[in-house]
């Protein structure tokens, strides 16, 4: 029989159901939680360990379901074990780009619960955010314009975030590529930042999935103050996290922190200025510019690029970005 327990918070960890994709098996028992109080949380064991895994989550993803959870015990298990499958699969020929995409979406949600709270584990991570940035330019290249990639995420039923996440990469490659100071180094540490900056909002537009974008969470009433603190923050969060991973690039930090627009993190601005570093504003244009791709995309070429670039131009007055800007008139659509 299942077994029922009840704990107190922390005995138990939750691990996103997608992040658990990749494993064929469970190398470890995992829980539902059935319920929660502020003091006490109940959960009941679904899997048993070495119980095979796929048409399981299969099914409680079906469900609503949207977390398992470990005991906090066999946590790191877990994680080593889902860190060498993983690469495996990423190394494995046999699988096509969109697949090696699916599986790199998982990992997403895998490194977004992991990275601040398992540092045990904090060397197969950053491995694994690496393998998974290699695999997205790959994905990159093989689509070669925006409307491929978007048709790839699309039949993987990609969340908001990571979709976000990779076709603002693609964006902003095309941009560095055409501004006369851009370098293959600022292509990777450009990369490296897109990946990690927004990891920390994954859990709450997996909550608020009809949102769009993060100030759409700090103006709206029904919003807890707790998650609108967690939104204005995670630039912040983020940045102390990555200057504190092996083989971060130089100055990483500090541009993730700066990619809405205020130079110490904290929330957001509408008067985009110059203190802000070039690769910042790199990656608040071609975030700017998918947000109204995806929202005009239905549209005819010619009337959603007229919407597009008169937003752009609005918002971004200054002689910098608006160079940029310009760049993508000629973005591979």
């Amino acid at each position: 029989a299942k077994k029922m327990v009840n704990t107190n918070v922390g005995e138990y960890v939750a691990f996103d159901i997608k992040s658990l994709l990749p494993l064929e098996t469970s190398p470890v028992s995992l829980y539902l939680q059935t319920k929660k109080t502020s003091d006490e949380q109940e959960y009941r064991q679904c899997v048993i360990k070495g119980e095979k895994l796929t048409e399981r989550l299969k099914a409680y993803f079906d469900k609503g379901v949207k977390e398992l959870f470990v005991a906090s015990d066999y946590r790191l298990e877990l994680t080593m074990s889902l860190s060498t499958n993983i690469i495996k699969e990423l190394n494995n020929s046999n699988f096509s780009i969109e697949e090696k995409v699916g599986i790199v979406e998982s990992t997403f949600h895998l490194i977004a619960g992991e990275i601040s709270q398992n540092s045990e584990a904090k060397d197969q991570l950053v491995e694994l955010s690496q393998g998974c940035i290699d695999v997205l330019d790959s994905a990159k290249k093989s689509a070669n314009s925006l409307g491929n990639l978007i048709n790839s995420l699309l039949k993987n039923e990609s969340g908001y975030v990571f979709k976000h996440t990779v076709l603002s990469s693609f964006v902003a490659d095309h941009i560095i590529n055409n501004v006369n100071w851009g370098s293959a180094e600022h292509i990777e540490k450009v990369n490296y930042i897109l990946f990690f900056h927004d990891l920390f909002l994954v859990p709450v537009f997996e909550k608020y999935p009809h949102f769009k974008n993060e100030e759409d969470f700090v103006f709206d009433n029904s919003i807890d103050n707790e998650t609108k603190e967690s939104v204005l923050n995670h630039a912040v969060d983020m940045a102390d996290v990555i200057k504190t991973l092996p083989k971060c690039p130089m100055g990483a930090d500090v541009i993730l922190l700066q990619h809405h627009g205020v130079s110490n993190g904290y929330g957001f601005t509408v008067d985009y200025k110059d203190d802000i570093s070039p690769l910042a504003k790199v990656i608040i244009i071609a975030g700017a510019y998918v947000e109204l791709y995806l929202e005009h995309c239905e549209l005819e070429a010619d009337k959603r690029d007229e919407l597009i670039f008169k937003n752009l131009n609005e918002r971004f007055s200054r002689h910098t970005y608006k160079k940029m800007v310009a760049t993508l008139k000629e973005l591979p659509i």
